[in-house]
């Protein structure tokens, strides 16, 4: 699963219509928060308001979300500009790690129709590549519009905002896998583009469908071994695409998530910490490179 989240306070007090529309799982994420285990959650930050005019609140936010980065460097137009993570381990009273908070800020130069029309900001929120998707597609299902009558959902869609039902099987750091469904909802306007994504328990009567996680084995064959499944709850968060007034073509991209990490997943070794700072770094690489080259086209 690629954790790609950021975080930083920008103390914005906005009506919540205006910044977040009709996103009922944007509203949780930020209030009361992800329940990441059994009565504790936690809440992420408020996204970017959109269409920010003003300089001075734009120098701010920019300030803000470049964190201890030099501003400058922090909007240099280069695939390789710095970019600004914080990860936090959330501990029990007796230091045992339960869940893991990401967010990132980082700033890249393009137009927002292109990130909608190559669907960019899709692959930037792509849980694996297809070839690692492959190793483990024999295991999950997908949401059908039967099931969901079944349930009593129906999708809400404007001409700016969509809700779906998404069914994963996502590896992390090749030592555990995790699947099950996300509620989603994705909005687009003029300046901004968002994804906000919940773990959905109402699927667990569906077997393929049940939100779990499994052990990952290298057994030296193309499909490794996965270990019995085990319950899984707690993951939550968004992805958000600002355009900004200045510097010119300027986008601000922000990703905030938290989710449950079970003991189980490294025996007690905090390996996200060492692991997602570079694989993070390359995914933005990565995107700013596919974006310079579809701004070309």
């Amino acid at each position: 699963m690629r954790v790609f989240v950021a975080l930083i306070t920008l103390v914005i007090v906005l009506r919540p219509a205006v910044l977040w529309g009709d996103d009922p799982i944007l509203r949780d994420l930020v209030s009361p928060g992800v329940q990441v285990v059994e009565g504790k959650r936690v809440p992420l930050i408020a996204p970017t308001p959109r269409a920010v005019s003003d300089k001075n609140e734009i120098q701010r936010i920019l300030t803000s979300a470049a964190g201890d980065r030099l501003l400058e460097e922090f909007l240099r137009p280069s695939p390789v500009a710095p970019f600004n993570l914080k990860m936090e381990s959330l501990t029990t009273s007796d230091e045992k790690r339960y869940a893991q908070k990401v967010d990132v800020w980082f700033v890249a130069y393009g137009k927002l129709a292109t990130l909608r029309d190559k669907k960019l900001l899709d692959e930037l929120a792509a849980t694996a590549d297809a070839e690692t998707k492959s190793a483990y597609r024999a295991e999950g299902g997908e949401v059908t519009p039967d099931m969901l009558e079944k349930l009593g959902v129906k999708l809400l869609e404007s001409e700016t905002e969509r809700e779906g039902f998404a069914s994963f099987s996502s590896p992390l750091l090749d030592r555990v896998l995790v699947s099950g469904v996300v509620h989603t909802w994705q909005t687009v306007t003029q300046d901004q583009m968002m994804v906000s994504s919940l773990l959905d328990d109402r699927f667990a009567s569906i077997s393929a469908l049940a939100n779990r996680w499994q052990s990952i084995a290298d057994n030296g064959t193309e499909k490794p071994s996965l270990g019995p499944h085990q319950p899984y709850i707690g993951f939550g968060g968004y992805l958000a695409a600002t355009q900004l007034s200045e510097p010119a073509g300027a986008l601000l991209i922000e990703a905030h998530v938290v989710f449950h990490e079970p003991e189980g997943w490294f025996r007690g070794a905090n390996l996200l910490r060492s692991k997602l700072p570079i694989a993070i770094q390359e995914q933005i690489r990565t995107f700013r490179r596919k974006l310079a080259a579809a701004e070309k086209q």
